[in-house]
């Protein structure tokens, strides 16, 4: 879908690469992780999605951008005066 832009608008998609996977499996990590023990999930963030996040960093540099799958819109709109 193009969206048509008026003047003083501008539009970007965040997280337009692979990277977005990784921040969708450490979302679901974290909500699955939510209800152990707190020594746990402190190892388990450290250990198990601190690797993710290193991963996905990597793989972002390595592999293309693609627009279709993005984490977020920013639309930045100006006021005239």
């Amino acid at each position: 879908m193009k969206v048509r832009l008026q003047r003083g608008m501008k539009h970007e998609k965040l997280g337009a690469d692979i990277s977005t996977l990784f921040q969708l499996t450490n979302a679901y990590l974290y909500k699955i992780s939510k209800c152990w023990n707190k020594y746990v999930k402190l190892g388990f963030t450290l250990s198990v999605m601190g690797l993710i996040n290193l991963l996905g960093l990597i793989a972002r540099f390595i592999l293309p951008k693609n627009p279709d799958l993005f984490l977020d819109h920013v639309v930045l709109v100006e006021k005239k005066s």
